[in-house]
Order: C-alpha cells, then structure tokens, then sequence
C-alpha cells in the first residue's frame, strides 16, 4: 500500500510539472535573409530564401542547400516534395533530399503557396491571371481553365479539383471540366480546404464554409480583416488584423475566441494548444479554451507556424527557424492547482507514514 502511494504521488508530481510547462527552445537557426516560404514534411523542414531552398531535419541541422537561378518568390506544397516557384516563371519540384523531380513552366505568377498542389495524378498550380494548369507526373501540361480573377487555393481530391479564386470557388471534374461554381464574393482574400469543405475569409469581414458540392453552409461576421485561416481537422483557426483569434467547429459554433494586442499574422493549433504570432514579433501559446500558457518575444515576426502533436517550428520573415517543445497534452490551470495541492497532499500523507 505505501509502494502505491509513492508512485501515485509521483505520477502525480510528473503530471504536474508536465501541465505547468507550455513551451521549450530546443534549437533554432537563423539565415539573416528574408523567408520567401516555408513547408515541412515528416522528415525536412524546407525554408525559401531569395537565391536558394534549404532542407532542415527535425535536428536543426542543414542537410541540403539549392541554389536557384532566379529569386525564389513563392514555396508551397508539402508531402514528400516541396515547390519553389521563381521570378523567372518556372517552378522547381525538390525532393527531401534536395534532388530536382520536375522542372514547370508556368506562363503567369504565383502568389499564393495553397495554389501550388499535388497528387498520385499530377500538379495543380493556380496563377496570378486566373489561369490554373494541371500537369501531369511527367511534368508536361495537360489541362487549363481560365477564371476571372486571381487564383489563391487550388486542390486536387478523390472526384477531381477545386480552386478559390479573388471572386468565388470552382469545382471541376478529372477532365477539369466546370461541375459548378458558387456566387461572386466581395474579394475573397484568404482560403483553405479539406476534402470535405472548404472555407474562406472575405475582404467584409466574413467567414464562409462551403460543402462538396459548393452549398453555403453557414456565414460569420469577425470584427476586423481576417489575415490568417487554418483548417485543421473539424476546427478552423481565424486570426483577424484587429487581434482577434478565433476557433470554430467547422458546423459554424464558435468555440473559443481571445484578443492579442497586435494584428495576427500567423496562427496554428493541435488538439490542446494554440500558437498565435503577432505582427509586433511576438508567440502567444494558449490552451485550446483560451488560457494563455506563454508569451515568446522574437527578433522578427513569425510569418509561419506549424504545430505537431507536441512540437511548434516557427518561420521569421528575417529567416530564422525555431524549434519548441510542448507537452502532448495540457491541463486547464484550475485542474493543475488542484493536481498541485493533491500532489503535495500525497507526499504529506506518505511522509506521515513512514514516520
């Protein structure tokens, strides 16, 4: 009995110390050059600079740099590769390895890094001009379709494609063949997808979900610009110019919301924990009910977040990539202080006992 005692007071105290906890630096690097993008796959971190792509393990060590002929302005993807889209036009497929797959040329700018796709089918890349091109896994053009606007999000899913333009979204069949679009919007500025919905962030200040078959599902009002949207799972992640961030279910509930003192440039979350980056170089880690567990100030803004289930890599804009770890789970901060006073309540009593 006294055996169980102690290591239930143990279990107790590590349980504690773990929820106390919010974030560690375990390692960080910095280029001193501005990060023109940044995409991570479960073995390298790829980071954009100016002239050249760098692959980064989960180490932080260097395991690659390729020098590109013209300035990398956009990079995008994710999976196994990643793509880097030039000044010159062209677009470089990289492996982990640093290896070039395949060599694009598109025929107008991409802006956005969501408008750079891939599957076991081929490429979607969206452009500048409202044009979208599909390749093939060889790397030559099969497919176009020209929209009238500026293209910000294209996808590739099991029935065929999806792309968000300025004005409104398309879903097309494998042939890119139109299916339907839904109505014009007031300038679409911001858009993510699953395979299921797909939910965009108008220039009125407006959240709109969209199903499958491009049904409004529900609208919602934000009290400024909404900079950054993140879907991840059944949750959306809003962060607004005024500060605000918001977590919805994606059926339209709001299920938390709190204030940062800055405008939000950048934003994740996992299960337990939400990372915020501000435009005043600051990192806000706050339980997903909306307790702020830890403040980070940074020398530079934190352009790009990405957060596993117990880790947080952040990209500056001056190019500094950094590396925390968090606990894979959290405790409410009442629950902790009552693990706290339960622990020391434990050690009391065996103490007592063993008298």
């Amino acid at each position: 009995m006294k055996n169980f005692f102690i290591i239930l007071t143990l279990c107790f105290l590590v349980l504690g110390s773990q929820a106390k906890e919010s974030a560690d630096l375990i390692w960080s690097r910095e280029y001193r050059k501005p990060s023109t993008g940044f995409s991570i796959t479960p073995e390298i971190i790829f980071l954009g600079l100016p002239d050249r792509v760098v692959g980064v393990d989960y180490l932080g060590i260097q395991r690659w740099s390729y020098l590109t002929k013209a300035e990398v302005q956009v990079l995008g993807g994710g999976g196994e590769s990643v793509f880097a889209y030039l000044a010159d036009g062209s677009v470089i497929q990289l492996s982990t390895e640093g290896e070039v797959l395949n060599l694009f040329n598109v025929p107008s700018a991409i802006n956005f890094p969501q408008s750079l796709a891939e599957s076991g089918r081929g490429y979607f890349f969206g452009t500048q001009n409202g044009a979208a091109y599909f390749y093939g896994l060889t790397g030559s053009r099969r497919l176009s379709y020209q929209t009238d606007g500026y293209i910000i999000l294209t996808q590739i899913h099991e029935d065929g494609f999806r792309l968000v333009s300025d004005k409104r979204i398309y879903s097309f069949n494998q042939s890119l063949d139109l299916i339907s679009k839904s109505p014009d919007h007031d300038f679409i500025r911001i858009a993510a997808a699953s395979e299921d919905v797909v939910v965009c962030a108008t220039n009125n200040r407006k959240i709109l979900l969209y199903d499958n078959e491009l049904t409004l599902r529900w609208s919602m009002d934000t009290e400024s610009v909404v900079g950054v949207l993140n879907l991840k799972n059944q949750s959306i992640l809003a962060g607004t110019q005024g500060g605000k961030v918001y977590r919805l279910h994606i059926n339209g509930s709001v299920l938390d919301e709190f204030s940062l003192p800055s405008p939000v440039v950048s934003a994740d979350l996992n299960e337990n924990f939400i990372v915020s980056g501000t435009l005043d170089n600051q990192l806000f880690i706050h339980t997903k009910e909306g307790d702020l567990m830890k403040k980070i100030s940074l020398n530079s803004t934190p352009h790009h977040i990405s957060m596993g289930s117990d880790n947080v890599i952040v990209v500056t804009d001056e190019g500094q990539i950094s590396y925390f770890k968090i606990p894979s789970y959290n405790l409410h901060p009442v629950l902790f202080v009552f693990v706290a006073l339960f622990s020391m309540a434990l050690v009391f009593f065996v103490l007592i006992r063993n008298w």
